[in-house]
């Protein structure tokens, strides 16, 4: 357990001891701990309504505290580099996680930490504002300790070099595209001779978010049938990491990952095989997968009543069954997705619910993917203009009964008390239909917009 020591007035400090290193809990972690809390005041004013509690702080700090004390200490550039993986459950904290290792490095005197943000551009800008948000803008005399280059080059040299020799001793952020045309990009500038006597005597942190997507070697099992003369092959993005991490006097390369299995099972002498990890913990609020779609006695609330199986005939499968129009379940899905926004968000107007999403995901293809969401435009705007005629017309009835023969199943799992009418709800269902946006998100230039969540209806395509 960590030991509580009181170095300086009113300033508490956690010290964890470990094979590796002592790590200190001080100022920047715990004003960030403290920023994630509910009842928080905001640097507006206004209070964080939600948040972790008490005990979620207690596991946020031992866990933290676990995942650098397994990283190499910041000025031990003669230790081996080494992998330390982070696994926790989807939406679960995975980027406060990283957020607060982030202040927690600078209280233990690292100087820069490179973040692998994921293959998208909106991804990466995700991650910078969030990075901006918890720990810059919560206090705004941090803005001299914590300095963000996005993407940077060997033209902004100058700049994160003059960042580092501050007399403030700033930590450097580098959020980045997990793609190796930009990693290489950041390998020069980690080459060069101005960076190498700045940094002679620290250590990088290397934290990469989805560390399961795209840093891995993807020729791994083409490799493992071949002779031992032969010569091995390298994915692009996976062997920009490896000249990345060889380019720096020492690091430590972090993985954060709800799904660990291919990180675990690659060979041990993979240089991204994780020598340690570290699960975390959910907080109290925390509703997963387990909650909505697991089934037997210790999932009793909803017991898989969510799960809804699709008939084999209208299963999407690129070779096997090429589907030549949408299929039904998709319609019923989008139909349960229309009635649940105009029912929490609309009729009940639950607090701190403006909006509900819906993700669609058939295939990894762009082709198949933008087959779909053309489907569901579609789809949608012939409902638009069912609704707008007259009551009896033919078309206008019969989806207004797909929709009443659904309602039943919609609200089952609604207390008695919050359940509308179907005759409340019929009113609304134009009006959610018309205020929808509905997105691509993959690699193309024009599906990496930044999403706006603040849209009652945004159904979501990767």
């Amino acid at each position: 357990m960590p030991q509580i020591i009181i170095n300086r007035e009113n300033k508490p400090s956690v010290t964890m001891q470990s094979a590796l290193q002592n790590v200190t809990c001080d100022k920047y972690f715990e004003t960030f701990v403290e920023s994630q809390k509910q009842g928080y005041q905001k640097p507006d004013g206004s209070i964080r309504k939600k948040g972790i509690t008490t005990e979620g702080a207690v596991n946020l700090r031992d866990e933290t505290c676990n995942i650098l004390a397994h990283c190499n200490p910041h000025n031990a550039v003669g230790n081996p580099e080494t992998t330390h993986l982070v696994v926790g459950y989807v939406q679960s904290g995975k980027t406060m996680s990283f957020t607060g290792l982030s202040a927690l490095a600078l209280d233990n005197h690292y100087r820069v930490i490179v973040f692998l943000a994921g293959t998208k551009n909106n991804l990466l800008n995700q991650t910078s504002k969030r990075l901006r948000k918890y720990l810059i803008d919560v206090e705004t005399i941090n803005n001299d300790y914590f300095k963000i280059h996005e993407n940077p080059t060997t033209e902004v040299m100058e700049e994160i070099i003059g960042h580092i020799e501050l007399s403030e001793k700033p930590i450097i952020l580098i959020p980045m595209l997990k793609h190796y045309d930009h990693i290489n990009k950041l390998t020069e500038l980690f080459k060069s001779s101005d960076f190498k006597d700045v940094m002679a005597n620290e250590t990088v942190l290397i934290i990469d978010d989805e560390a399961d997507q795209a840093s891995l070697n993807s020729f791994g099992r083409r490799n493992s049938k071949k002779a031992e003369n032969e010569e091995m092959e390298e994915s692009r993005t996976y062997e920009s990491i490896l000249k990345m991490r060889a380019a720096l006097p020492g690091n430590t390369y972090i993985q954060y990952t709800a799904t660990p299995q291919a990180n675990i099972l690659i060979s041990m002498q993979d240089l991204l095989s994780p020598k340690s990890h570290t699960l975390l913990t959910p907080g109290e609020g925390y509703i997963g997968g387990k909650l909505f779609f697991g089934r037997g006695q210790n999932h009793e609330l909803f017991n898989g009543g969510l799960i809804m199986e699709i008939p084999t005939d209208q299963v999407f499968h690129k070779k096997k069954r090429p589907l030549k129009k949408m299929p039904q379940s998709l319609k019923d899905a989008l139909m349960f997705h229309i009635m649940a926004v105009a029912i929490v968000v609309k009729f009940l107007k639950v607090d701190d619910v403006p909006f509900l999403s819906m993700m669609v995901h058939p295939d990894n293809t762009k082709e198949w993917n933008k087959k779909f969401k053309n489907w569901i435009e579609k789809e949608l705007r012939n409902w638009r203009l069912a609704l707008k005629k007259p009551i009896g017309q033919d078309d206008r009835e019969e989806l207004i009964e797909r929709f009443r023969k659904l309602f039943p199943l919609a609200i089952s799992f609604y207390d008695t008390d919050e359940q509308p009418t179907f005759e409340q709800i019929e009113p609304i269902l134009a009006d959610v239909i018309n205020d929808r946006k509905v997105y691509l998100v993959n690699t193309d230039k024009e599906a990496q917009t930044e999403i706006e969540w603040n849209n009652p209806l945004a159904e979501l395509k990767s």
